[in-house]
């Protein structure tokens, strides 16, 4: 008697809808909240940013972003293990982990360096790779907090979001969707100039998100995120 290889089961409707409301809802939440928090800041700011609130909310922010990060970051643990999968599936294992190492920050520096021509151009001169340099290795906590948001945003916005959004669409509408969403949430956390930081959070995710599927690891853009951080790029 030949026993036939059964196929392997595939998800069903039902568990394939379920996972693409638990994307869209990083996608569409996350963005909208701090671009909410951003508006909200825009109005508010000039009455309290002289007194002591001001300086309050001031010192909180980063840390308002970091746990917000990570809260984000257990969501999508939590949603890779409902579906049966872990963080290795979305390209987060140590395979390789000297040789993508060397290529993050290879990639880091070049976006870096790529990016201050424009900037130089529309009189951003004061972009002193030097001070980032400073204040993330002199400081302990500024270090653990680029690290923490770097490790946070790739699973995220390169790991979880393309991985699960090319279930649903091309890999091309995939990326572009995931990289808008990324922009848009990064507008509640200005760097530079309002204007300027949607297209160069653009500039930033879409790199990213090329440098991921490139090396499918996100060890990569991992380390070149925390280059652009430790640059005070992002």
């Amino acid at each position: 008697m030949t026993v036939r290889a059964q196929p392997s089961p595939q998800p069903s409707d039902r568990v394939a809808a379920a996972n693409g409301r638990r994307v869209w809802v990083i996608l569409v939440v996350a963005p909208l909240l701090w671009l909410g928090l951003w508006l909200a800041g825009r109005t508010l700011w000039p009455q309290v940013s002289g007194g002591v609130i001001g300086q309050i909310s001031q010192s909180l922010r980063p840390w308002v972003t970091l746990v917000t990060e990570i809260s984000l970051l257990m969501w999508v643990a939590l949603w890779l293990r409902k579906a049966g999968r872990g963080l290795a599936d979305i390209g987060l294992t140590a395979d390789w982990l000297g040789r993508e190492t060397l290529v993050g920050l290879l990639a880091g520096l070049i976006l870096w360096v790529v990016a201050q021509v424009p900037l130089w151009l529309l009189g951003f001169r004061d972009m002193n790779p030097a001070s980032g340099l400073r204040l993330t290795v002199g400081t302990p906590t500024r270090l653990l907090y680029v690290i923490g948001v770097a490790v946070c945003e790739e699973v995220i916005w390169r790991g979880y979001a393309i991985t699960e959004l090319h279930r649903l669409y091309r890999l091309s509408a995939s990326v572009v969707i995931a990289v808008i969403a990324f922009a848009v949430f990064y507008l509640g956390q200005t760097v530079l100039v309002d204007w300027l930081t949607l297209p160069l959070m653009l500039y930033v995710g879409g790199w990213l998100s090329v440098l991921y599927l490139w090396r499918r690891s996100l060890i990569a853009p991992m380390v070149a995120h925390v280059v652009l951080g430790g640059l005070g790029f992002v």
